[in-house]
């Protein structure tokens, strides 16, 4: 020591300097481990294997269908229900536009219909018509009994009520999704099937169709992970801008409207979030004890190839290697601290949500620059749980604007107009009155002249603005969430 102060002075600090690394990386670990236990106390389900569920017998398993097998073999699937591609040989080939893809559906948004004729030649094209009519939405009825088989197949739902697919969670982050494509596509046709049957007057078959569309929810209801969620909430819409389509054409029956109401009613949109918080915490913590369980190669190659989404980047191999444990435990502990605030707001005894009730652990409260740094992994994917919250509330805003809308045309076709409040309408047409989540109070409702009304939730801002329909703008990004399936309002005198 004397003869090499500055030697000893050096192997001293650096010897100081691991204890501290190594004191603060146990003290992080003893924090997870305390939260991880508490939470297991009060029955918190940290691992996404945690929600592997009872087998189910085939017979009684949607997924156990033929269809549904072959959706979930391999990582792309095959699916029952492709539309299918049409080859384009020239500009004014197909009338409409890109001609190797289906035509629209329509959206009222920016002033589209959805236009038979045009799904007419569609089909024609694609071989599944020989020859057209003059009534375009009953060729397309004749086109979509090309997927007969899959029709018949798919309705064994109402003898199998449950559904659970072959999920190995103990895979975490490499869980094959390849079945979700299935009821993504299949939604869609059926949303055109009920579209064409309403077309032709056949309101009966058209709530068949609305049902067996219901179902590409319904199956997926108890699936665990966010993104089986999002697939949910993406049917729903399509679905229900098929029943709001019908409901501004008035082509849906009063018993096709009160069998809606009632359907639409008993899906509990908050327990579908709770359960895809729930599990999408599982599939965080799996996925980071996957990490840390890892070397330090290997770890530093599986987080790069992580934010990388499955690539390679060499610079962030070598950072993340070397990325202190401590870091990743307490990304882990904000993360699920973060999670447990989120599901506070929930109230699902009462299917509403406290979307005003803080949340001091979210990345906004984050405002140091060191802390930033520190909490880089958390900040990175937070911020995407408030943008999902807002998609569950805005579908819940639709259903219950769907409901209220079939209400309103049963009152109207039996009391000759719309009522003067929605209060008018419980409980003979509808059981109680929704409550805008936003304003906390009755959603806005306008009746003009005797045939139309305005129906709005005053929207993500919290501000009335009069429940204008802004032409361009996509519905969940209007200034008020509006339901924009109104019968049309009389004109204004000039």
């Amino acid at each position: 020591m004397r003869r090499h102060p500055w030697l000893t002075a050096t192997i001293v600090l650096v010897a100081v300097c691991a204890v501290l690394f190594f004191c603060l990386e146990w003290r992080a670990e003893q924090r997870w481990r305390r939260y991880a236990a508490d939470a297991r106390g009060h029955g918190v389900k940290l691992l996404l294997s945690d929600f592997a569920r009872p087998e189910i017998p085939d017979e009684q398993n949607f997924a156990a269908l033929p269809m549904m097998r072959k959706a979930f073999a391999g990582p792309a699937g095959e699916s029952a229900f492709t539309l299918p591609d049409v080859a384009n040989s020239g500009a004014d080939h197909l009338p409409f536009p890109k001609g190797d893809r289906p035509p629209v559906f329509g959206d009222i948004t920016k002033a589209q219909e959805i236009v038979w004729s045009d799904w007419q030649k569609y089909f024609q094209a694609a071989g599944f018509l020989t020859e057209l009519s003059d009534n375009p939405p009953a060729d397309v009825l004749r086109a979509l009994d090309h997927y007969a088989p899959q029709f018949q197949e798919w309705s064994e739902w109402r003898k199998r009520p449950r559904c659970r697919f072959p999920l190995d969670f103990t895979k975490g982050m490499n869980i094959p999704f390849s079945h979700l494509s299935t009821f993504q596509r299949a939604v869609k046709v059926f949303a055109l099937r009920m579209r064409a049957h309403l077309a032709v007057g056949d309101s009966a078959a058209a709530y068949v169709d609305f049902q067996d569309g219901l179902q590409t929810y319904r199956a997926l209801r108890e699936e665990p992970v966010l993104i089986s969620g999002l697939v949910r909430i993406a049917n729903l819409h399509v679905l229900l801008a098929g029943v709001g389509d019908g409901l501004r054409d008035r082509t849906w029956q009063l018993a096709e409207l009160a069998r809606i109401e009632t359907d639409l009613a008993a899906i509990r949109v908050w327990d579908d979030w709770r359960l895809a918080l729930e599990s999408e915490r599982g599939y965080v913590n799996s996925t980071m004890e996957s990490w840390l369980r890892a070397s330090m190669r290997e770890r530093g190659k599986m987080v790069a190839e992580t934010f990388a989404f499955g690539g390679r980047n060499p610079t962030q191999e070598m950072e993340f290697r070397f990325c202190p444990r401590m870091v990743f435990r307490d990304n882990q502990l904000r993360q699920n601290q973060y999670l447990d605030e989120l599901l506070a707001r929930i109230d699902t005894a009462h299917q509403t949500i406290d979307i005003d009730r803080p949340a001091p652990s979210s990345a906004e409260q984050i405002t140091d620059i060191y802390e930033r740094l520190h909490y880089f992994l958390f900040a990175t994917s937070a911020g995407a749980f408030g943008g999902v919250e807002q998609r569950y509330v805005q579908l819940q805003t639709l259903l219950d604007e769907a409901r209220l809308a079939c209400a309103l045309e049963r009152f109207r076709a039996s009391r000759g107009t719309y009522p003067e409040r929605l209060a008018d309408l419980a409980p003979e047409y509808i059981a109680t009155i929704p409550t805008d989540i936003y304003a906390r109070a009755p959603y806005r409702y306008q009746r003009l002249g005797e045939t139309s009304f305005r129906l709005y939730s005053v929207g993500q801002n919290r501000t009335d603005d009069g429940g204008q329909l802004v032409p361009g703008v996509q519905e969940r990004k209007q200034l008020d969430a509006l339901w924009i399936y109104a019968p049309p309002a009389p004109a204004t005198p000039p």
